[in-house]
């Protein structure tokens, strides 16, 4: 009997193309998780000799497949961006439990906390406003008769002036002051004498 006859259907091995990109792993590894997209194309394609095709991000699969084959072990990106884009494509493959693990942080006070990268453009406006009354350098609380110079009065504001907010929003850190989960109170760092920003947390991560 060939070796091929001796390996027990979850034992064999399969190819499936995920957005150009071929992966190889055992045809039980993709039935791990019942019910899910990736069981019920097995189920179909395996039975009709087809290649399986997922347009969806290969880089990303990578991660999914390794929740697969050590779902006790596994552990999550530690980026949270990298982290949510994967729970994104374990809602799409409809495996809760790698849902769960990607789920967003869950801020506590005195947690220190960043903006994701991804949130500044849709806050940095929101930011700026909030901001527009220290009348100091965007970067520190340095007032500088240079800003002061070119800094616009509230009404009419430009939001011109404050571009280079959204780089230095990438290194500010703030403390959570209050957490009442979606959202969040933060004192940034430099600006202690304004009001904490109430934000949603998912515009957050932990800072390192």
């Amino acid at each position: 009997m060939a070796e091929e006859q001796k390996l027990s259907t979850s034992d064999k091995r399969m190819k499936i193309n995920v957005g150009g990109t071929i992966f190889e792993t055992y045809l039980s590894t993709l039935r791990k998780v019942k019910n899910s997209v990736l069981s019920a194309m097995v189920a179909e394609h395996w039975r009709n000799e087809e290649e399986m095709f997922v347009d969806r991000d290969p880089n990303l699969f990578v991660k999914v497949l390794d929740y697969l084959r050590d779902e006790k072990n596994f552990v999550p990106p530690s980026d949270d961006d990298v982290r949510e884009a994967l729970g994104r494509e374990a809602d799409f493959y409809y495996l809760p439990g790698l849902v769960k693990l990607c789920s967003p942080t869950i801020f506590c006070v005195d947690d220190v906390v960043k903006w994701k990268d991804s949130a500044i453009e849709s806050y940095w406006k929101a930011f700026a406003i909030y901001i527009h009354d220290q009348g100091g350098c965007i970067a520190c609380s340095e007032h500088s008769l240079l800003w002061k110079s070119v800094i616009p009065p509230m009404d009419t504001l430009n939001f011109e002036y404050y571009t280079p907010l959204k780089h230095h929003m990438r290194f500010m850190k703030g403390v959570v002051t209050a957490a009442s989960y979606p959202c969040c109170c933060v004192q940034w760092d430099y600006r202690q004498h304004l009001d904490a920003l109430h934000i949603p947390q998912s515009a957050l991560r932990l800072a390192e």
